[in-house]
């Protein structure tokens, strides 16, 4: 049993006992806040609980599909949006979940969501605790990936082959700039920096962006395998 957010290191195991079983399925099943992860072989089955914690996926009522969506970033399931309707009472989101080169669609309604509530639920899929160090061991095996940093609404920052660009909203783009010039105008601290450019320097193509400052930052790891997010605190 595993409790508490889903660890880079317990996903490694569960990684480590997909790859290494012959046959398998990973089957989800929501009961309240908790998920219940199964992996079914042939000869015997290995059970893992993960309780969230967090307000956010407590306070929800939902079905076997939607509790899935922060889970599916530590293994091969990858998840595809494919379509947002939205009306005056509804937000309907429609995605594709693959895993083991296998398709199934959904669909999950919401009622009584302003546009920028849903963005909001929808960031927050992905906002999962991961340790650095065991996040870069894990990317080593993974090429073309693109990393964002968020924070805020003011700016945005974009990494591309290690050259940094500060870029306002309106997009206008000024010089590039340099890590210390970045840490000073946003203060964050400098070490933290160094850790995301550590990251982001085992890609051969890389990118991230920053945005303002009132929000811890928001940084999601993408490719199309996994994903990966979590916050780091601002000084």
């Amino acid at each position: 049993m595993i409790n508490g957010f889903l660890s880079v290191g317990n996903a490694l195991v569960l990684d480590r006992l997909i790859r290494t079983t012959k046959s398998n399925k990973i089957i989800f099943d929501s009961r309240s806040s908790n998920v219940i992860i199964s992996l079914v072989t042939d000869d015997f089955s290995h059970f893992t609980k993960i309780s969230f914690e967090n307000t956010f996926f407590s306070s929800l009522k939902t079905s076997n599909d939607f509790v899935i969506l922060p889970l599916i970033s530590f293994y091969k399931p990858f998840m595809r949006v494919m379509q947002i309707i939205q009306s005056k009472e509804t937000t309907e989101l429609r995605y594709e979940l693959s895993f083991n080169n296998k398709a199934v669609k959904y669909r999950k309604i919401f009622y009584n969501l302003k546009k920028s509530e849903f963005d909001f639920k929808f960031k927050c899929w992905n906002s999962i605790n991961v340790d650095f160090l065991a996040l870069k061991n894990v990317l080593k095996r993974f090429r073309d990936d693109f990393i964002e940093l968020r924070i805020g609404d003011k700016f945005e920052i974009i990494e591309r082959n290690t050259k940094v660009i500060l870029k306002q909203k309106e997009g206008v783009l000024t010089d590039s700039v340099n890590l210390s010039t970045l840490t000073d105008k946003f203060k964050v601290d400098l070490k933290t920096f160094k850790e995301i450019l550590e990251v982001i320097d085992l890609f051969e193509e890389s990118s991230f962006c920053l945005a303002g400052l009132k929000e811890p930052i928001n940084i999601i790891f993408r490719n199309s395998n996994i994903i990966f997010s979590t916050y780091v605190s601002t000084m």
